[in-house]
């Protein structure tokens, strides 16, 4: 038997951050386009090799910068607190694959569309939680998944969604 690896900084940093945003360790993965196996690897930086036999686990800058981007960590702080400026420099490149929430929520959805002409104006809490009061939670929810989304977008692009 050997010793299990400790957490690495990134994994930390990507894990508290997830879970500040209330995001599953299922829903993370899933906007990072990644298995929840993997993401928890990762995270914990262990990989169980056989019974009582642990590989420490490094992950790929780029896969790295994926799972930062959908916990909501800032290539800052990746670079800093995380110890992985790699993955960072990923991250200021814009080249990250986004996936949008479930549902089907994209470019071409209107509702996209006609959040993102808002996003920049009206998106604060006071405007998503009437949303929450008229249409319901789970209206409110999808809301902010989209929003969630388009800010992320709009950042990994360079460029502001409001006109």
């Amino acid at each position: 038997m050997n010793e299990r690896p400790p957490q690495p900084p990134e994994g930390r940093l990507i894990a508290a951050a997830a879970r500040a945003r209330g995001l599953s360790i299922r829903e993370a993965s899933r906007r990072a386009g990644i298995s929840y196996g993997r993401w928890r690897q990762i995270v914990s930086g262990v990989q169980n090799v056989s019974p009582g036999s642990y590989a420490a686990v490094r992950a790929p800058a780029a896969t790295l910068a994926r799972m930062a981007q959908a916990a909501g960590v800032t290539p800052e702080s990746l670079a800093t607190e995380g110890n992985r400026p790699d993955a960072a420099e990923i991250m200021r490149s814009a080249s990250l694959r986004i996936v949008p929430p479930a549902r089907g929520t994209g470019p071409g959805d209107p509702a996209a569309q006609v959040l993102a002409d808002l996003l920049g104006r009206y998106a604060d809490d006071g405007v998503v939680q009437a949303i929450g009061a008229q249409h319901g939670k789970e209206a409110r929810i999808r809301v902010n998944e989209i929003l969630e989304w388009l800010s992320i977008r709009s950042s990994a692009l360079g460029n502001g969604t409001s006109g």
